[in-house]
């Protein structure tokens, strides 16, 4: 099975090969094994046996190693070299089931250790060939010639910025000068693609790449700010030095800051005042 797979990479070299693996396992692996309808499966303990003869080969190694047995039985059970190191061999876990294994396997023919699974989920194994798979983009990627539509310069893909969403490239240059701008004037929801009329916006990751640390921080806090203002369950500190947001209890009047432990009225905010009524002015009173 290991051999066709190998047979189908090079087959398909330089495209993608999942999906003829898949069709592969999916429709052929039968005909490939020459596994015809009906199939008998019948059960077998080679494997178990041998299992448990590692075992107990294993359990007598570590006995003869414990200072009440001065003579190794499995030492002075070998009668060559090669004996005694497969007896010790057995006493270690790990090797037990590469024992088993190769016990196993017809006599003369090797296992290829791709058939063993050593993932243990499958999630596990999507996720690592999803990583391997942007990882081999982002390679490709950066070994590209693109044309950067704002300086009209050819330049490298490392040189570049990929938006996902639209699939526009242009060069980290352009893209700094014009994100460092729209930080600036406060406009942190204006970092998208400067490609006419499209909505794809740059991930904080690629922000935070191609303005710095020290501008990053503006512009998170003033993501951080724009967003707490649009929800109407938050309030800020009213002290000046604090300003920390605060959220609202649902039918309450009472703030309690998280960071300077200040309780305070939402309406008027002053000095939390329990059931008298504010003394703010009779616009607020009324929200």
């Amino acid at each position: 099975m290991c051999q066709r797979l190998d047979d189908l990479w090079e087959e398909n070299r330089g495209s993608v090969v999942l999906f003829a693996w898949m069709q592969f396992l999916k429709e052929e692996t039968l005909e490939y094994l020459n596994i015809k309808s009906p199939y008998e499966v019948q059960f077998t303990n080679n494997g178990m046996h041998t299992l448990m003869e590692v075992e107990e080969e294993a359990s007598l190694c570590i006995a003869a190693a414990s200072p009440e047995n001065e003579e190794s039985p499995c030492n002075a059970a070998a009668a060559t070299e090669d004996e005694a190191s497969l007896c010790n061999a057995a006493a270690a876990p790990e090797n037990k089931a590469s024992l088993c294994i190769a016990e196993a396997a017809p006599e003369g023919e090797a296992v290829d250790r791709r058939a063993i699974q050593d993932v243990q989920s499958v999630y596990d194994l999507i996720r690592h060939i999803l990583d391997f798979d942007e990882s081999q983009q982002k390679k490709c990627f950066d070994s590209k010639q693109f044309l950067c539509n704002i300086c009209f310069s050819e330049k490298l893909g490392s040189d570049c910025t990929y938006f996902k969403d639209c699939s526009h490239v242009y060069c980290d240059s352009c893209l700094r000068d014009y994100f460092e701008i729209q930080i600036r004037d406060g406009q942190v929801h204006a970092l998208n693609c400067p490609e006419p009329r499209c909505t794809s916006v740059a991930t904080p990751a690629q922000v935070k790449k191609l303005v710095g640390e020290e501008l990053f921080g503006r512009y998170d806090r003033l993501l951080l700010k724009s967003t707490l203002e649009l929800m109407t369950d938050v309030v800020y500190c009213p002290r000046l030095s604090c300003q920390t947001p605060v959220m609202q209890e649902p039918g309450g009047t009472m703030g309690i800051c998280t960071s300077c432990q200040y309780a305070f009225c939402t309406l008027c905010m002053m000095t939390y005042h329990g059931v008298s009524k504010c003394k703010g002015c009779k616009s607020t009173l009324d929200l």
